[in-house]
């Protein structure tokens, strides 16, 4: 068993449910389904069958009516008001987020994805976190895994829910996920098996929260204005679960008023858990925090943790976070706030923590508040940090799973990706006439000097992402050399049997070695997509 270990050089997204109906607050994306209950111990698999309809839509739309001068009005059907600016949304269901996949460990979810966009544009949809094992086909990349699914046809996706934990589902082409393709997906576990079961007492479905940078106007628009036309990539504001507060509207009184923030309930006393996953587009982590209390972290990415008590963290995009809240202060409002950094700094949106009994009319200031004297907040995943007493990587928390013991021990290669922003300009009629100094260069976010380069319209620079000149050798076995596969220039070898090459299978100039078993050259292998399941 070859063991291998991944280091990054930086340089330069339960079933232990009591009561969980009748509890109010939380998102609309969260609605009964079959699948959705307790958990059994033994395990008792179910099949859960899903229909998502993909297409174009409008936010602030005529479904929505006086919305949020009559505030009922935003809870209508097909109604989504967001910030309260009215712009193009590409969503599931006509929902967004869209609709929760909410299931236990090891059940077969089977979800049919039909594309009713307007534009022709295919879609796929990629289940973030499902390892696919023994479904490879069925990971929803698009040009990877499968062709898109094109304009009026339908696709089944059929996987096993695994491993347990808080994951969610996106739209694996284009830039669709940033305006609005996109939801939860859980897969709870039975209280039994849960490791951090004793540590809350709710695991409520309105308590799962989807966070991430938002545009006014559609992506691909903003896209390439800040690549071709010199505008700029910041986002204009943050959204959770969907909503949030941008844009005002004058009732018949002269008072402005805005849509609804998000808001959570709980009860004094309680400790629930939440489920949080990031689907933010830019170079955007969020810090989370909730006025006056702490937060337990319990599990990242799907995998528990050993309890780590801490006042924030930070979530990037991709990421996701399980952190327990005890509901042990004065019965009032809180703000849940989410700050954005780097390309996201200063820009924020808060929801509301409301415990029962609280006042409607009690809203905290939206300022916040002055941290107790001589305290420095603790930040779990700080965003450009170093490790310190309070500054606290993810990789100094602790696994609470079960090891593998197969990944134990020393690994066999190592290998190192180095990643960086680099300035460059493109040009078409004359690219070397910039050494990319000027105000229209873009950057180059690449890995090991290599990536693929979006076209410069007319001198200006673009962007240059990619993944390359990379990887560690394995000894040949009598000292001389044998080839090096990868990914570009990239990759790790096999020895050699007696120092005579063997071929490097791959796509392009990608691949990894065989040993070639008497000195002859080995063969070269290519890959075939297995294509199933289109109707």
């Amino acid at each position: 068993m070859m063991r291998v270990s991944l280091t990054i050089l930086a340089l330069g997204f339960l079933c232990q449910i009591h009561s969980t109906f009748g509890q109010e607050g939380g998102s609309h994306m969260h609605h009964t389904h079959q699948c959705f209950r307790t958990c059994e111990w033994p395990p008792q698999p179910k099949t859960c069958i899903y229909n998502f309809t993909v297409d174009w839509f409008y936010s602030m739309s005529v479904a929505c009516n006086n919305c949020p001068i009559n505030s009922t009005d935003c809870d209508r059907k097909y109604c989504i008001p967001l910030n309260g600016v009215p712009r193009p949304v590409m969503v599931v269901n006509k929902m967004l987020p869209g609709p929760a996949i909410q299931v236990c460990e090891n059940d077969t979810v089977i979800v049919t994805v039909t594309n009713y966009l307007d534009n022709s544009e295919g879609t796929s949809i990629h289940w973030h976190g499902a390892h696919q094992k023994e479904s490879p086909y069925m990971d929803g990349v698009a040009m990877i895994t499968q062709c898109p699914i094109v304009s009026h046809t339908s696709f089944t996706y059929t996987f096993q829910a695994s491993p347990h934990g808080t994951h969610w589902w996106h739209s694996h082409s284009g830039v669709q996920r940033a305006d609005g393709v996109f939801g939860p997906m859980i897969f709870y576990q039975a209280p039994q098996a849960d490791v951090n079961s004793a540590l809350y007492d709710f695991d409520l479905p309105q308590h799962v929260i989807a966070v991430h940078d938002w545009f006014d106007a559609v992506t691909l628009d903003r896209y390439t204005e800040h690549i071709y036309g010199g505008g700029g990539h910041v986002p204009d504001s943050i959204l959770i679960n969907g909503k949030g507060r941008r844009r005002g509207f004058q009732n018949e009184h002269g008072e402005t008023v805005y849509t609804d923030r998000e808001m959570f309930s709980v009860a004094h006393g309680m400790r629930y858990r939440f489920r949080l996953f990031s689907n933010a587009i830019t170079v955007c982590p969020l810090k989370i925090s909730i006025d006056s209390h702490k937060l337990t972290m319990i599990a990242s990415d799907g995998a528990s943790l050993q309890p780590y008590e801490t006042d924030t963290f930070v979530v990037n995009g991709g990421e996701t976070f399980d952190f327990v809240l005890d509901a042990n202060q004065e019965i009032g409002n809180y703000w849940m706030r989410v700050e954005g950094l780097t390309d996201c700094d200063g820009v924020q949106e808060l929801a509301l923590i409301k415990y029962e009994g609280a006042a409607d009319d009690d809203t905290p200031p939206e300022e916040k508040p002055e941290p107790e004297h001589h305290h420095k907040e603790i930040v779990v995943n700080p965003w450009g940090e170093d490790s310190h007493a309070t500054e606290v990587p993810i990789v100094e928390l602790n696994s609470a799973e079960t090891i593998d013991r197969r990944i134990e021990g020393s690994p066999d290669v190592v290998f190192y990706l180095g990643m960086d922003f680099n300035r460059v300009n493109k040009y078409f009629d004359d690219p070397g006439t910039s050494d990319g100094s000027d105000d229209h260069a873009g950057h180059d976010p690449g890995m090991d000097h290599m990536g693929a380069t979006t076209p410069a319209s007319n001198g200006h620079g673009g962007h240059n992402p990619g993944m390359g000149h990379m990887g560690a050798t394995t000894p040949a076995s009598n000292g001389h050399g044998g080839h090096n596969p990868g990914m570009g220039h990239m990759g790790a070898t096999t020895p050699a049997s007696n120092g005579h090459g063997g071929h490097n299978p791959g796509m392009g100039h990608m691949g990894a070695t065989t040993p070639a078993s008497n000195g002859h050259d080995g063969h070269k292998h290519y890959t075939c997509f297995e294509w199933s399941r289109w109707t």
